[in-house]
Formats: C-alpha cells, structure tokens, sequence
C-alpha cells in the first residue's frame, strides 16, 4: 500500500492488488479442464487508521472494490465444464477498533459490509444477484476485563448474515448470532485455569455453505485447560 498522508494520530493509504485462482479448484482433473487459464482478480482499496489515548485505541476503516473478470462459468456442450467469461463484482466496507480502554478493560470489535453481484454471465438470471457464501453484513465483538486478583473473564458476540448457496439466489441459509464466555484464574504463580464457553444460546447455523453442499455449526460445548508460565 502506499500511504499518502501521514499524521501523528494516524494515516490514509491506498492499495492495489492482484491474485490468481487456478481453474481446477473443485473440479475434475481431466485434458479439458487444464487448458482453462487461472480466475484473475483485482483489489483496489483505501483506508484510515488512527490512535488515541496515547496509541491504547486503534480506529480503523477502509472501503474496497475486488473485481474478478474472467470468473469461471459453465461451459457449452463442446467447450471445458468451465470457461472464463465471467465478471463478478464486491464493493465493501470495514470497521474496526481496538485497544485497552482502561488498564483493565480490552475491546475488540469490528463490521464488514459486503455488496457482491454478478455484473456479466451467459445466464442472465445470475445478473445482480449476490455471490454464493457471501454476507452482506458481519460484526463481531469481543471484550474482557481483568481484576486485581488476577481473574480475567470476557464475552463475545458474532454476527452473519443470510448467505446464498446458488448464483442465482434461489437457496440461503439464514443469517445468525453466536455468543461465547471466557474466565482464567492464576491458581499459582505459574498456572492458569481456563474455561471457554463456546456458542453458549446452542444457535443451530450453518458455517459453510456452497459447492452443493452445508456444513453445520457447531453447537453449545465448553474447554477446561490450563497454562503454565515458567
């Protein structure tokens, strides 16, 4: 990235980038499917990062647009199972903050926004719909506090939104909140006691989603352990 104005709270910069898929990712191994050239994408993005109290809080935000233009496709009865004529487009949007907003108390949190579509395809009912597996909205939150006595607890939230499983919008799973809880206890000078609390409402969702296929979640569990400081 190149920053283009640096002050002493912070700086605004701009990036551009490329990457490559290769064309055989979820497919069959076979003559027609080599001769297909690798997915190309290009990201361009700018952003502001700024810290206050002293650098113990960090604000950052950014806006992006990743454009690939030659997504794979369908092929015709006589080309490969899949061809590189397609255009898919993300403009999105992060946020975030971070930092010890006392000696004791630690924030984490951040929102992404993504507007994904479809902009060209030989089929015109994938046109403007949403890319499969991608949320418009998410969010997490994680914050913990430490006591004197050396107990450290905390909690989170995560949020996805609703998610297609096909390009053209027709299949989508919904969109949910996860909860989980955390606590430590130095029991001597050099072990901790842990307890991690994971999806503690037992939210039934699903994590993956795409290629045909939905893989769930898992449900409300909890993690005993110990560290050692030596």
């Amino acid at each position: 990235g190149v920053v283009f104005k640096p002050m002493s709270q912070g700086a605004i910069y701009a990036s551009y980038g490329t990457s490559l898929n290769p064309s055989l990712e979820g497919l069959s191994y076979n003559t027609a499917s080599t001769v297909v050239d690798p997915e190309k994408t290009y990201t361009l993005e700018a952003g502001s990062k700024w810290d206050f109290f002293s650098g113990r809080v960090l604000l950052s935000g950014a806006v992006f647009r990743v454009e690939k233009f030659n997504a794979r496709i369908p092929g015709l009865p006589t080309e490969p199972v899949q061809v590189l004529e397609g255009k898919q487009r993300v403009d999105g949007i992060e946020l975030s903050v971070e930092g010890s907003l006392t000696k004791a108390w630690q924030l984490l949190a951040g929102y992404t926004l993504l507007d994904s579509a479809t902009v060209e395809s030989r089929n015109t009912g994938e046109l403007g719909k949403a890319l499969v597996n991608t949320p418009r909205n998410s969010f997490n939150l994680w914050s913990t506090y430490t006591l004197r006595n050396g107990f450290h607890f905390g909690g989170g939230a995560r949020f996805v939104d609703r998610r297609f499983g096909n390009t053209i919008n027709t299949r989508f799973v919904d969109a949910y909140w996860t909860f989980d809880l955390m606590a430590s206890y130095p029991i001597s000078r050099h072990i901790d006691l842990k307890l991690n609390i994971y999806n503690l409402s037992d939210k039934f969702y699903f994590d993956r989603i795409g290629g045909g296929h939905i893989v769930p979640g898992p449900g409300r569990s909890a993690m005993l352990s110990t560290s050692f400081r030596f």
